[in-house]
């Protein structure tokens, strides 16, 4: 009597088998695997991407650069201190004279002692550090998924805008009027720089940027020769003339960037 073969890893029908098993089992992994950009646009639209990029942002000092952008600083005459700008800051009690200075020399600055809960430093080299002037805190209000970066690679980015809330104690009227950034920023929605890409179904904060996108391209600073304000001598009128050549550099770039693939723009 002829025996029966055996099914052995190498017979046919075994083999028949375990193929159409893994193709059951990576249709079933498949159905049960959301594609990342789809998870990322199905989490904005319910609002859940919302909780957790505020979770990531709310509560975030907003702050921008003072003056130069160190400490301490030289002005660069006596007709420095008649500016608006740094007679409010100095009446403001944000800023001080270094003391000891000899009589006759430059006029050096600092932040005052009073003004250290509302200025961010960081060292900038033995003598100096960087100065930047806090003024509020940031509150997501909405977020979207970001089609340019999302488009390209595989890990979906969102995107999101946001107000500044809790002015600081020193942002009065008055300061808004001398440094209408102040007035710009706390009245409008704003849209952060921010990288947040999407990875396993949770926002991370890849690339904190400081200054946000304005709509008119103001550019977030404490300047001697605020943009906006009027421009009481000769120093604030050349300042004024450099920022409009910077705004047309500016348009420049961004129009360049609007036709240069992300991947390309993150090897410059």
């Amino acid at each position: 009597m002829p025996s029966t073969p055996a099914l052995t890893p190498s017979h046919p029908t075994l083999r028949w088998f375990a193929l159409a098993g893994v193709l059951v089992a990576a249709v079933a992994l498949s159905a049960c695997t959301k594609d990342p950009k789809k998870a990322a646009a199905d989490a904005v639209a319910d609002g859940s991407m919302l909780k957790q990029v505020k979770a990531l942002v709310d509560g975030r000092q907003q702050c921008a650069r003072l003056l130069f952008g160190w400490e301490p600083f030289e002005l660069t005459g006596p007709e420095d201190l008649d500016l608006p700008s740094v007679r409010a800051l100095i009446d403001a009690g944000l800023i001080e004279p270094v003391p000891d200075q000899t009589a006759g020399e430059s006029l050096n600055y600092r932040s005052a002692a009073a003004a250290q809960a509302h200025v961010r430093k960081r060292p900038l080299n033995q003598e100096q550090q960087t100065l930047d002037l806090c003024y509020g805190k940031r509150q997501v209000t909405r977020v979207w998924l970001d089609e340019k970066w999302t488009d390209y690679g595989s890990t979906p980015y969102v995107q999101y805008a946001f107000r500044i809330v809790d002015p600081a104690p020193w942002v009065t009227p008055a300061m808004r009027q001398t440094f209408p950034v102040l007035e710009l920023a706390l009245s409008t929605e704003l849209v952060s720089q921010d990288m947040v890409p999407v990875k396993d179904g949770k926002a991370e904060m890849s690339m904190p940027m400081e200054n946000p996108q304005f709509p008119d391209g103001t550019i977030e600073a404490f300047d001697f020769c605020p943009a906006g304000a009027a421009k009481p001598n000769e120093r604030c009128q050349r300042a004024e003339a450099q920022r409009e050549e910077w705004k047309r550099e500016r348009e420049k770039a961004e129009k360049q960037a609007q036709q240069t693939p992300p991947a390309q723009q993150l090897l410059r």
